[in-house]
């Protein structure tokens, strides 16, 4: 005769191992990469956002990219993003070239989350007029989708030897932070990521303003760190860099 409380023992640690599974898989739905040539991934095979994806699907958390260009995306099944080279944050408020601007990217895609890095080509514009662009883009997006999670990063540093524009920089990234914590104040789903830091850019960068691969490494594990701080527990938050460019 069959053993049956064998059996059952064996179905229940079967179940509660599907279960677990279930749990520990995480899909954040929609993720639309915003920015410049940066953000396209310039210098690299794929930029930030196959490593990104690749780290966060090793932890069981997936997410589908949305957007309308699929450039710099060497090895990605999913390629899409909002990257648009050499524009402005006005550029991507009011849309350039025929490739429409941000609030309709977010009508048409509706995203759950974007990942925002901007301002790069804004260099050297005054920090009240940086606040002003930076305001117009959030407001005219959030009011299109104003559920929509932004995790705002600051801009990469450039090869200051040459572009004289370190304290620019840092003025602008303490803008950014001190704008996503007014906006989370007013309610609105706003995080700051800092990229900054994360990079040398003695041996981080391709040029003068693009990231290598392993610069663009180094924004991704910033990204992944500040997503997954905000996943529930039991999902692994520890990084293990991807080989670079796969």
């Amino acid at each position: 005769m069959p053993d049956t409380p064998r059996i059952v023992r064996l179905c229940a640690v079967l179940l509660q191992a599907a279960l677990v599974a279930l749990t520990s898989a995480q899909y954040l739905g929609k993720v639309m990469p915003m920015g410049d040539s940066i953000t396209a991934g310039l210098g690299s095979a794929n930029g930030y956002r196959k490593v990104l994806q690749d780290s966060l699907a090793a932890r069981g958390i997936t997410l589908t990219y949305c957007g309308q260009l699929s450039d710099f995306s060497e090895g990605m099944v999913v390629p899409w993003h909002e990257g648009h080279l050499g524009w402005s944050i006005e550029d991507l408020t009011a849309g350039r070239d025929g490739f429409g601007n941000a609030p309709a990217w977010l009508t048409r895609d509706h995203p759950t989350t974007v990942l925002l890095m901007a301002g790069t080509n804004n260099g050297l514009l005054p920090i009240p007029q940086m606040r002003a662009a930076y305001a117009s883009l959030l407001d005219a997006c959030l009011a299109q989708e104003p559920s929509v999670r932004i995790y705002w990063a600051s801009i990469p540093r450039s090869f200051d030897l040459v572009t004289g524009r370190a304290d620019w920089e840092g003025q602008v990234n303490l803008l950014t932070r001190d704008m996503a914590a007014e906006y989370r104040q007013l309610g609105f789903d706003i995080r700051y990521v800092d990229v900054t830091d994360a990079l040398d850019f003695t041996t981080d960068l391709a040029d003068n303003y693009h990231p290598n691969a392993e610069g663009y490494a180094k924004i991704a594990r910033a990204f992944q760190q500040a997503m997954t701080r905000r996943i529930p527990s039991g999902i692994s938050t520890s990084w293990a860099t991807p080989s670079v460019g796969q």
